[in-house]
């Protein structure tokens, strides 16, 4: 399916599955942050903390550093403005830390103007170019204002002073630059993925999303020998073998995406009972002799 994906100025075409990727990463990435706060903050009950920050801050009005905690408590409930409200008072007060500005940026990323958001993000980075999750916030935000290219970059920025990168950053880089309308966007995208499997070798999440843009590119060889290094190092060849079926089809090679299904049955009946047996497995062999009975007609 090809969408039209309307930007300020300009629209273009593009993968209905890679506006899901990309928009399903930064959910990933959202769910992160979500965690990064759990983990900087004691377990509890979330409701019970603010009530007991609330109390502290009745007692202590002045102490600005309550109002930073009670700010970061707002933003794991949800409670952006609440939260803003908290940073910006701590601003006003004449404190500048990062962590003001980080939070501040946060909630506005939520609630809007999302300029803002930038605006206090760039504060913290002129002073920490090399903050991780102050880059990926103004990813997040770029990101939300369709500003997919400059996304790409700052995650590449970020790939590039980690010393043990996540896949997750690849892949996000990658699914910014497709949707980026910039030229050579593509060869960017497979670039970045090249670069995660040379740091994360046989990483099979980005061998299929390298797979994926080769495809796009209409590079079908590359494509197949990705799909061959997967099969070669998978102890079930079945699902492998079948997706480089898939892929050989899209190339017009129906010869070998015959050979290919018909290899994928003989490996599924050499399962054990209890592998072969699953659903999942048992609809995968359904797909495939569908598909064999077609071509083979």
């Amino acid at each position: 399916m090809r969408l039209i994906v309307s930007l300020p100025g300009f629209s273009f075409l593009y993968n209905h599955q890679d506006i899901v990727l990309f928009l399903y990463s930064m959910m990933i990435l959202t769910l992160r942050w979500f965690f990064v706060f759990i983990t900087m903050l004691p377990h509890g009950d979330l409701d019970q903390r603010i009530r007991n920050v609330c109390q502290q801050i009745e007692a202590s009005p002045s102490d600005m550093n309550l109002r930073i905690e009670r700010g970061e408590l707002y933003i794991q409930h949800e409670d952006y403005d609440k939260a803003k409200t908290d940073f910006a008072l701590c601003l006003k007060s004449g404190l500048n830390d990062t962590r003001i500005l980080f939070g501040l940026s946060n909630s506005y990323l939520h609630t809007g103007p999302v300029d803002s958001s930038i605006y206090y993000i760039d504060l913290v980075l002129a002073r920490e170019p090399s903050h991780v999750s102050a880059n990926e916030l103004k990813s997040m935000a770029l990101s939300s204002q369709g500003n997919y290219c400059e996304s790409a970059r700052i995650f590449q920025n970020i790939i590039s002073f980690a010393d043990h990168p996540t896949p997750i950053l690849f892949i996000q880089s990658a699914s910014a630059w497709k949707l980026c309308t910039e030229e050579r966007n593509i060869e960017n995208a497979i670039r970045v993925l090249k670069e995660g499997i040379t740091r994360i070798p046989n990483h099979r999440v980005l061998q299929h999303h390298l797979i994926s843009a080769y495809k796009v590119s209409g590079m079908y060889e590359e494509a197949l020998e990705i799909h061959s290094s997967i099969i070669m190092t998978s102890a079930n060849k079945v699902r492998p073998l079948f997706n480089r079926a898939k892929t050989y089809l899209e190339a017009g090679n129906s010869v070998n995406a015959i050979k290919d299904l018909r290899s994928a049955l003989t490996s599924l009946e050499t399962l054990p009972s209890y592998k072969k047996d699953v659903s999942a497995m048992r609809e995968l062999k359904k797909e495939i002799e569908r598909l064999l009975t077609e071509l083979e007609k």
